[in-house]
This record gives C-alpha cells, sequence and structure tokens, in this order.
C-alpha cells in the first residue's frame, strides 16, 4: 500500500470531495499527477463502462509520461493485481470493468477530435 505525506493526504482528500473541479498546486515531483491519476483509476472502477481522459498538451510527452510512467506506477502500488489492457493503436487503456481511460494529447486537431468525438 502506498503511503501520503501530510500535504498529499489533504490533496487526496480535496480529490475525493463533491465538486467538480480541483486544482493542485505544489512544486515538481510532489505527486499531484500521481493523486490525480489515482482520482481517475477509482473513478473508473466505480462505475462500468465509462470513458475518463489524461490529456497534456503533447500527445507525445502524455504518452511517455503518463502511459508508460505515472498510470501503471499508480495501478501497481495503489491496486495492485488489478488487470490494465493497454490498447496501444487507439490511445487508451481498459479496465475489467469495461471502463477506458484515454490518453492523448491536444497538439494535433485530428487527435483531439478523435477524443472529443467519442464525447
Amino acid at each position: 500500500m502506498v503511503s501520503f505525506s501530510a500535504g498529499q493526504e489533504a490533496a487526496r482528500r480535496l480529490l475525493e470531495g463533491p465538486q467538480r473541479y480541483t486544482c493542485l498546486a505544489g512544486v515538481t515531483r510532489s505527486g499531484k499527477t500521481f493523486l490525480i491519476v489515482r482520482a481517475i483509476v477509482m473513478r473508473a472502477l466505480q462505475e462500468k463502462n465509462f470513458r475518463h481522459a489524461i490529456l497534456r498538451f503533447r500527445a507525445n510527452a502524455a504518452r511517455a509520461s503518463i502511459a508508460l510512467g505515472t498510470l501503471p506506477q499508480v495501478v501497481q502500488l495503489c491496486f495492485p493485481g488489478m488487470p490494465l489492457k493497454e490498447h496501444r493503436q487507439d490511445g487508451y487503456f481498459a479496465l475489467q470493468n469495461g471502463s477506458r481511460i484515454w490518453i492523448g494529447g491536444l497538439d494535433d486537431k485530428d487527435r483531439v477530435e478523435k477524443i472529443l468525438g467519442l464525447e
């Protein structure tokens, strides 16, 4: 199981609140992305067949940092044994309940349309 610092624990509780929008601020390597990705995975596990998106400005940065790093790390540390199937060609990860987490960039109009076209 993962242990969080006092600041990370406060951010974790904030992310679990009823608000629609949350903005986390902190220095580099403070755990913001890890906590946000964890919250998205938790939300994806709560409902079947839901779609979620994790977007960065550049698609290659999203792939390198989220798809190849943070998302697998979150699943390994916070949800050990949970299957996570990557559909690399389509740009998403499938969870066991049918929910999908799309990873993408906003730097290409066609790519944005592909993601937003799915609602």
